[in-house]
């Protein structure tokens, strides 16, 4: 590939370029051009591999998306059909469905591109005297796909071969399976990753004065591509404001750009989430069981990119008050663990009995809850969002409304409601309640989720450990600093 012979800096562009124009331009002839410039360029750098990349991969992930989207988005005039659940089937969420899946796939091979062109010696080059730190945590992660799915091929084989397969026993045992080899997975990635940190550490990576050495030099050919993608980056930068990259799939506007900036937080917050159980292993010396450190970034991946970014709070009905129950189970857990790390220690005199434990680990799961609801509210307060969904009522109970001024509730239906010229009434149904019915409901289901757990730990900690299935949700300590464990 003579595209990978020219500087860092070229080919590092021209990918920012394609990527961007692929991620923020949905004009169907803009997608189509990348897929197939990413699918061209794919097999050309590596022949069949990118075939069976494409087809065992890419394809059925687009034809999901391309699935999944008419489901839930029913924008659109086009009525096709109606769905069971009443909903009506449109031609414009369809045509939006296969442009999502397009632009996913297209994201997807010009990663697999990018890793191929964009080595981690060329990023380091790049970006290793600004930013040493980041542009080594961007290059092993940006590597990450090729590298993860090699070792996947490994690990299946060989847990295969002891019986433990995917493609042996019950359905139950093969989805043990198949989550004991994600576990390995996650496990090989986290302990790849600090390894190579280490060594980069231990090789003076980032100390101030230090040199090394380069093989890569701008010469004329490298000005020119540059001062070309330049020319195209500005052009369609142009053409996308004044424009000419517009397309409407549905009624509602869609620009090129859909100025959705809050995302970008929620994905910097979830990349900070995900990086708390590695913080947790090194730096406190806690492991976490293979089962709670997969629901955890199950969890994250729900409540941020799932709930947040794509709507599925408000897109499936449950989706928040399943994330919460989650939530006060992970949460006593958690408290539970570190309570009886504290119990078990030979510096601390205070014993605390099982019952205490549970009753511990419970007040924790509800603080952190009752904490999380004041965040809630504090963001809606001051930021203007509704994190604290609302509910319709068509009825209110209050004392307010008593005659006499005597503290006795009077039951008021709502049967005629009008704001700002609109009927609300035969519109929505009822009159909002702003959050309230929303808190409790968090609140209750973060209560149930807590009492589940507390039940198991109890009985756990009774039985001083032998509980299989707690045990898979509570951490152990590998060195607690000067505090040992009694045995």
């Amino acid at each position: 590939d003579a595209f990978s012979g020219y500087h860092p800096a070229v080919c590092f562009l021209y990918f920012v370029l394609v990527l961007g124009l692929t991620m923020l331009v949905m004009h169907p002839v803009s997608l189509a051009v990348s897929l197939g410039g990413a699918i061209a360029y794919s097999v050309v750098l590596n022949g069949r591999r990118a075939v069976r990349f494409q087809l065992r991969i890419i394809l059925p992930m687009m034809l999901l998306a391309a699935l999944v989207n008419p489901a839930f988005n029913h924008a659109g005039v086009t009525v096709l059909a109606y769905l069971p659940s009443g909903n009506p089937l449109t031609l414009e969420s369809i045509l939006y469905g296969i442009a999502a899946a397009a632009m996913l796939a297209a994201a997807m091979s010009w990663f697999s591109c990018y890793t191929a062109v964009m080595t981690s010696d060329k990023f380091v080059y790049l970006f290793g005297r600004v930013i040493p730190a980041l542009s080594l945590v961007l290059s092993m992660t940006l590597r990450f796909v090729p590298r993860f799915t090699a070792q996947l091929h490994v690990v299946r084989e060989a847990q295969s071969c002891i019986g433990r397969g995917t493609e042996n026993g019950s359905m139950r045992r093969r989805v043990r399976n198949a989550v004991t080899i994600l576990s390995i997975m996650v496990t090989w990635a986290l302990e790849n990753a600090i390894e190579t940190a280490d060594s980069m550490k231990s090789r003076g990576y980032g100390l101030p004065g230090r040199t090394s050495f380069s093989i890569y030099r701008l010469d004329s050919r490298d000005r020119g591509a540059l001062v070309w993608l330049c020319f195209c980056g500005v052009y369609l930068v142009c053409g996308g404001l004044a424009g000419g990259l517009e397309w409407h799939y549905t009624p509602v506007f869609r620009a090129f750009m859909r100025g959705n900036y809050e995302h970008l937080f929620v994905c910097v917050l979830t990349l900070a989430l995900f990086c708390v159980p590695i913080f947790i292993d090194r730096k406190l010396g806690i492991d976490l069981p293979p089962a709670l450190e997969t629901i955890i970034y199950c969890f994250i991946f729900a409540a941020e990119i799932l709930g947040e970014i794509n709507s599925y709070y408000t897109k499936i009905p449950y989706w928040d008050t399943m994330l919460h129950t989650l939530n006060g189970f992970l949460m006593a857990a958690i408290g539970f663990a570190l309570v009886d790390i504290f119990n078990r220690s030979e510096r601390f005199t205070v014993k605390l009995s099982p019952l205490f434990l549970a009753i511990v680990a419970f007040c924790f799961s509800m603080t952190v809850g009752v904490l999380w609801e004041f965040f809630e509210f504090a963001a809606d307060t001051y930021l203007n969002t509704d994190m604290q969904k609302d509910w319709i009522v068509n009825h209110i109970n209050s004392v307010l409304f008593n005659p006499n001024g005597l503290n006795v509730v009077e039951h008021v239906q709502i049967q005629s409601l009008v704001v700002n010229g609109e009927d609300w009434i035969a519109k929505y149904g009822g009159y909002v309640d702003i959050g309230l019915i929303d808190t409790m409901k968090d609140l209750i289901v973060n209560f149930i989720g807590a009492v589940v757990f507390s039940i198991i730990g109890f009985f756990y900690v009774k039985s001083r450990g032998k509980g299989k299935f707690a045990s898979a949700f509570i951490p152990r300590v590998r060195h607690t600093f000067g505090l040992k464990d009694k045995k």
